[in-house]
């Protein structure tokens, strides 16, 4: 009997050994910080796109004349009390040309409309194929081509307003070219079609305190003037004179003014991947707001592991006033890559925009042992997973120093040993920037990083991008970059290499073509 006991013992021993080693496994734990710029390549007018498609209130058109893979984004804004005294159920427009491939994409033309709309009526646009259809004169004036005439319908009017009328136009240069004009006395211009041209029409002007009409023989008359549109300017070509009576269809003339139609029809939002709170390894970010008291609302992030458990919870640092939890706005949160979220107002035109990144990971045994990490002063160990892009510059930091170097080097880094150059070992403090991708497109282009740690002023006018240069600077702990004349740019993938005082900026900047308009063009971003 005791020798039975004994055995029996034996295997409870053995049993709890092994119990316990399976459950003596690491939990991971994050720390996350508000970044001081929104430097994720997400900008406030991306967000109202992706805002937008979230709550319904974005409409795609497809710009065939551009493209394949070109849309006008329409995003509305309602607004439950604008307009004068109060009148609900008024929006405001945003328009953008977009060039989408594989679900994402790209803003190369932007408007916003700045008169109020009602609710819902939608936008009439033209493509004027049928009728603008001299390409040679405007070659012969340098000019863009106009594609498509655009007019948002049902303006909220007031009395008590001075009333404008809005058109949008499109051209062969991928451009929005936006017409504001004062209506109030019927001196406004609008856009006419006649043998092949677009004309900016009106039909009285202003003389001092009064506004005649244009007049032939004692007949009311329009001044036409033929648009010409250069890089972004817009100018006129010799006006001509004609009889309103003789503006008809059935004299070549077509009017976009005043509920003209559309011959364009929307279609599905869905061609455009949102980007969601979900990041590439699996875990997700949702952000809320948490009460304070007296009033007060926190935003709040919640980082969560692909199998549901909480990684990371706390405060974003921001807050602000709301009469009750019933009337807080809601939120959005966008995952990007596995270090970064941007946390907005879910709502078009919002300017609530905020950047958190990833400064730690905890690693802590189910007896509550840190393994690494911990945030405290002293000298830490760093140990990434295996299965990150990093690896460590310094096998550990001492966190009591300051001016600390970056912990990681980026794994692509490396040589033939999956180790990395005895020259960039040396450089601690290395820094890996996301790729600038640029399109070869006529007009001023510009954007910027957060490198995460503090850079000296630098300045450098790189020509090696084709026959003109891309400027690349820095500005406290940004690094920045413009380019006045992207269509000189050659197309290609550029690795790149820039010594900022004792920091080393890699970055691969990437120049693609922009589609043409014949058949489908496949950008690879």
């Amino acid at each position: 009997m005791k020798k039975i006991i004994s055995i029996v013992l034996v295997f409870v021993f053995m049993f709890s050994f092994i119990t316990v080693n399976a459950e003596d496994k690491k939990a991971e734990y994050e720390l996350w910080v508000e970044s001081p710029y929104v430097t994720s390549g997400l900008t406030y007018n991306d967000l109202n796109i992706y805002r937008a498609q979230s709550i319904g209130e974005l409409a795609l058109y497809p710009l065939s004349r551009l493209g394949s893979n070109y849309y006008l984004a329409i995003c509305e804004e309602k607004v439950s009390n604008g307009g004068y005294n109060g009148k609900t159920k008024t929006s405001y427009l945003y328009c953008y040309i977009i060039l989408v491939n594989n679900g994402d994409f790209i803003i190369i033309s932007q408007q916003s409309l700045g008169e109020e709309y009602y609710w819902d009526r939608g936008v009439a646009i033209q493509n004027l194929v049928s009728t603008v259809s001299n390409s040679t004169w405007y070659a012969t004036q340098n000019s863009e081509v106009p594609y498509y005439a655009i007019e948002a319908q049902g303006k909220y009017s007031n009395y008590n307003y001075t009333e404008y009328y809005e058109q949008l136009i499109i051209t062969s240069g991928g451009r929005i070219y936006r017409f504001s004009q004062n209506a109030e006395y019927g001196c406004e211009e609008n856009a006419t079609a006649y043998n092949g041209l677009l004309y900016a029409t009106s039909y009285r002007y202003r003389s001092g305190s009064s506004y005649p009409y244009y007049m032939i023989d004692r007949s009311n008359a329009a001044r036409l003037k033929p648009y010409i549109f250069q890089g972004g300017t817009v100018s006129y070509g010799t006006h001509m004179d004609v009889k309103t009576s003789e503006m008809t269809t059935a004299n070549g003339y077509t009017m976009y003014k005043g509920n003209f139609g559309s011959n364009v029809s929307t279609t599905s939002t869905s061609i455009i991947s949102q980007n969601g709170n979900t990041f590439p390894d699996g875990r997700s970010v949702s952000a809320s707001w948490m009460g304070m008291g007296s009033s007060l609302y926190e935003v709040w992030y919640t980082i969560k592991n692909a199998d549901g458990t909480t990684k990371s919870k706390g405060p974003t640092g921001y807050s602000t006033a709301f009469s009750s939890v019933f009337n807080t706005l809601n939120l959005m949160s966008i995952a990007i890559n596995n270090s970064k979220f941007v946390v907005c107002v879910n709502q078009v035109g919002h300017s609530f925009i905020k950047e958190y990144y990833r400064v730690a990971v905890v690693e802590e045994t189910i007896s509550g042992e840190i393994i690494s990490g911990g945030g405290s002063i002293g000298t830490k160990n760093i140990t990434p997973p295996n299965t990150t892009d990093t690896e460590p510059a310094l096998s550990s930091i001492d966190f009591a120093q300051e001016d600390l170097p970056l912990g990681y080097n980026i794994r692509n880094n490396v040589i033939d040993s999956g180790k990395l150059d005895v020259t960039l070992r040396q450089q601690v403090n290395s820094i890996r920037l996301n790729d600038i991708v640029i399109l070869k497109k006529s007009g001023y282009v510009s954007g910027g990083q957060n490198t995460g740690t503090s850079i000296p002023y630098y300045s450098n006018y790189d020509y090696s991008f084709g026959s003109n240069y891309i400027r690349f600077y820095s500005n406290g702990q940004n690094f920045l970059w413009y380019c006045y004349y992207p269509e000189t740019l050659r197309v290609g993938t550029y690795n790149k290499t820039y010594y900022i005082g004792d920091k080393t900026i890699y970055v691969t900047i990437k120049v693609i073509a922009a589609p043409t308009n014949n058949g489908t063009t496949t950008v690879v971003f």
